[in-house]
């Protein structure tokens, strides 16, 4: 955590779409950033992602069907002045 003039800045945490395998996750976690929710459409992937990670946050299916409002992390999608990371889809053979 970085800190301005002695005061501690609250952690950055993000909501991890199209997470694959979790390499982004891994600099995510590298960077001190949290991830609170992820999502993916492919089982194979969520297998690979859930064995590193477990599965307390993964959403398996398609981005277009989440709502705000079912994440964990909802705040952090919804709020103002809050970062939210994403990934890039990676696109691999299951």
């Amino acid at each position: 955590m970085c800190s301005l003039a002695g005061m501690e800045s609250p952690r950055l945490r993000a909501a991890e779409f199209f997470a694959g395998i979790g390499l982004v996750r891994k600099a995510l976690n590298a960077a001190d950033i949290e991830v609170v929710w992820a999502n993916d459409i492919e089982p194979c992937k969520r297998d690979m992602y859930v064995e590193n990670f477990g599965a307390g946050h993964f959403r398996l299916g398609d981005v277009r069907d989440v709502r705000g409002d079912e994440t964990p992390g909802s705040r952090v999608l919804r709020r103002r002045g809050r970062r939210v990371v994403r990934g890039t889809p990676w696109v691999a053979p299951c």
